[in-house]
């Protein structure tokens, strides 16, 4: 039986969150049609044996690799290296997917001949409250500029030989946006996506989530990576005006990220919630 979807799950440093993602893939019906990899970035807790544990328990679900730690970018295209599956998804390492997500997946990755199929997600809160939801109401094939949740890497199956054949890839030095950039690259020369009216991916939204470092640093290394996009798409030879002023008004808003960072009120704050965090959950976001 032939892996039809491979789903690569950047790991670093979850601990008890880690397994909610490997919990809802485990529980998954048709062994043998997908795989997920499991890509240890480095990590300092138990994380990287859980993942060794997992591989052993269910060798026809998980592969393990073990890397130095060089960021989710570089994880996710180490998955992406090894995937033997028709497509690629992506899952961040203390979500979920739903219980009938492989069923559904399967279904219609057997019908459509897009290149990228994006269905729906639920945000909740730690305590797992649902929050709102975003999924489409019917299916039909869209430009992205048209779709709510474009920018979005874990709502969405790439086929893997367009992937290939485009050479599309996480651009290891962007920290933070990084999604943004893939989706752009690869809706770019998809000409959009197919969407379904299926909520198959479960976000969980912490108590304290907004505390994600985004420094001025990694906001320009964002905006040099938008650049570098442009570039590319440019010496390929896009010509579509609407994906230039995506990423135009994507730099316009990561400048104003910069602005407000930079802020000595923000600075401060930024240091209240990570205390608060520490507090709560014993552990440095």
């Amino acid at each position: 039986m032939s892996v039809k979807i491979s789903i690569v799950i950047p790991v670093y440093n979850k601990g008890k969150l880690f397994l909610k993602p490997l919990e809802s893939i485990a529980t998954q019906g048709h062994r043998g049609e997908f795989e997920c990899i499991l890509v240890d970035d480095g990590c300092t807790d138990e994380d990287g044996k859980l993942c060794d544990e997992y591989a052993a328990r269910y060798p026809d679900i998980f592969k393990v690799i073990h890397q130095q730690n060089a960021g989710r970018c570089a994880a996710r295209n180490a998955g992406m290296d090894i995937a033997t599956g028709e497509w690629i998804g992506f899952m961040d390492c203390d979500d979920a997917v739903m219980p009938d997500f492989m069923d559904r997946m399967l279904e219609y990755v057997g019908r459509f001949d897009a290149s990228i199929i994006q269905f729906g997600y639920t945000r909740s809160n730690l305590r797992g409250w649902f929050k709102r939801s975003r999924v489409a109401s019917k299916e039909e094939f869209l430009p992205f500029t048209d779709i709510h949740g474009w920018a979005l890497c874990w709502n969405k199956l790439y086929r893997q030989a367009f992937l290939a054949a485009n050479n599309i890839r996480f651009y290891e030095d962007a920290v933070i946006k990084e999604d943004e950039v893939f989706n752009i690259w690869a809706l770019s020369l998809s000409g959009g996506m197919q969407l379904v009216p299926y909520i198959g991916y479960r976000k969980y939204d912490y108590a304290v989530r907004g505390l994600r470092l985004r420094t001025v640093d990694q906001l320009r290394k964002a905006d040099l990576a938008f650049d570098r996009l442009k570039t590319h798409l440019e010496a390929i030879g896009v010509k579509d005006d609407g994906v230039y002023k995506m990423i135009a008004s994507r730099k316009e808003s990561n400048l104003k990220d910069i602005s407000h960072v930079s802020s000595p009120f923000r600075q401060w704050m930024l240091k209240i919630r990570k205390a608060l965090f520490s507090l709560r959950y014993g552990r440095v976001w």
